[in-house]
């Protein structure tokens, strides 16, 4: 996360304004690539698994999957959230030093 400021600081020379800009940016996109990257796999196995236990079941469990899925998808949107939130605390400033 530190290295978050290191890049900014280095892209803005000065601006502080323009250094926050950055490290919103940066964060962001880091943390939708962390969002893809985790959140893919999981999805596709999550998909894997419920069809091999639809077909496998005799009562039918397709419909309950969704639930399952959509349960991981929002619990990796708070962690990918809580990531994001702490990278702009650490890195965000409000007057030169």
């Amino acid at each position: 996360m530190k290295r978050i400021g290191i890049v900014a600081s280095r892209i803005a020379k000065g601006d502080l304004l323009f250094y926050n800009a950055v490290v919103m940016a940066i964060t962001l996109t880091c943390a939708l690539i962390l969002f893809l990257l985790a959140g893919i796999p999981t999805m596709l196995a999550l998909l894997v698994i419920g069809y091999i236990a639809n077909g496998a079941s005799p009562h039918g469990l397709g419909q309950d999957w969704w639930g399952v899925m959509s349960l991981c998808m929002v619990a990796l949107t708070v962690m990918v959230t809580g990531f994001a939130l702490m990278s702009l605390v650490v890195n965000m400033k409000f007057r030169k030093n």
